[in-house]
């Protein structure tokens, strides 16, 4: 899952080749404006081992040319239901709305998220804010993205502790794309600004789930 509550400046270097390979929101901290495929159950599911194994799950379904529903779910992380809104989801700049609830932990997220394609790969930053309980927190990531090869991301991020504001987590990673609708991720957190280490491993597929009527003869 790899979502973080907290104020997060995120650099990520990745290679999302639209309408090539499958778009993930993990394993990094950074939410992108980018839409599952039509009529596609994707899943994107792995383990997070910091002190331990805790596996996690987010499923995203498209709803709409611009929509998708999502639900995200973690050992000690309750479940989370939120959506996310897309605008010019195919066009080279791109915006979105995310937002999620989840209702054991108390806490809600709403996310405003941008990409901008550029010649060598993406721009990408977030603006937002996490209310657990009656506690509000802003945050804000920026991101960018480098082209290696058509199948392989290598990625890191910056990630800012709002509750140590001097300490600044750097996290790197890989997204492999072995096909167009399958990747494998890794993302390595290093323990530089805290006592202990932890690793995120997953994978994402998406299943088609409506088929196209065979053509009856005349």
């Amino acid at each position: 899952m790899g979502k973080g509550f907290g104020v997060a400046i995120g650099l990520v270097h990745s290679v999302l080749l639209l309408g090539q390979n499958i778009g993930i929101d993990r394993p990094d901290y950074t939410e992108s404006p980018n839409l599952t495929e039509s009529k596609h159950l994707q899943l994107e599911t792995g383990f997070r081992i910091q002190q331990g194994l805790s596996p996690n799950l987010n499923a995203r379904i498209r709803l709409s040319l611009n929509a998708e529903l999502r639900c995200m779910a973690g050992t000690g992380e309750g479940i989370e239901l939120g959506g996310k809104w897309v605008y010019h989801p195919t066009k080279a700049h791109r915006l979105g709305l995310v937002a999620g609830a989840n209702p054991l932990k108390k806490v809600g997220r709403f996310i405003f998220a941008a990409e901008h394609d550029l010649p060598w790969g993406i721009i990408a930053w977030n603006l937002g804010g996490i209310r657990h309980q009656k506690t509000a927190t802003p945050f804000a990531t920026l991101g960018g993205t480098f082209n290696c090869t058509p199948r392989l991301q290598v990625l890191h991020e910056a990630v800012l502790d709002p509750t140590q504001w001097s300490s600044i987590q750097w996290n790197f990673g890989a997204i492999w794309h072995p096909n167009p609708t399958y990747a494998v991720d890794v993302l390595v957190e290093p323990p530089w600004s805290k006592p202990f280490w932890a690793m995120h491993l997953g994978c994402t597929t998406a299943f088609r789930f409506s088929r196209s009527r065979p053509e009856v003869p005349r």
